[in-house]
């Protein structure tokens, strides 16, 4: 978790977000998750140099040395990495300053 939150912290303070594809908001990761050697692993899906969705075989090249260091954790399941993947949306989404509302 701590290695995907300096990613998205160094994103959002670089201002290199981009546009999900599916949704329209606002993605600093854009998280998915990709099967290799028997694991399943949450990786970024967005590149905040092009700020587009790379392929998930971009995204192992891309974060190979996180891989093969551990600093990455591989999941024995897809369904243990989804449920992973949704607490961390939740928790990174919890750092994220409020919006303002406007007053009418």
């Amino acid at each position: 978790m701590e290695f995907l939150q300096e990613i998205h912290d160094d994103v959002v303070k670089r201002k290199r977000t981009g546009t999900d594809p599916e949704t329209g908001k606002e993605t600093s990761m854009l998280l998915g998750t990709v099967g290799a050697d028997d694991k399943t692993y949450i990786l970024p899906h967005h590149d905040p140099e092009t700020r587009k969705r790379i392929t998930p075989r971009s995204a192992m090249d891309k974060f190979d040395k996180a891989l093969s260091s551990g600093e990455l954790t591989g999941y024995d399941s897809v369904e243990e990495a989804e449920d992973e993947l949704h607490a961390i949306r939740q928790r990174v989404l919890a750092k994220l300053p409020k919006k303002k509302r406007r007053r009418r």
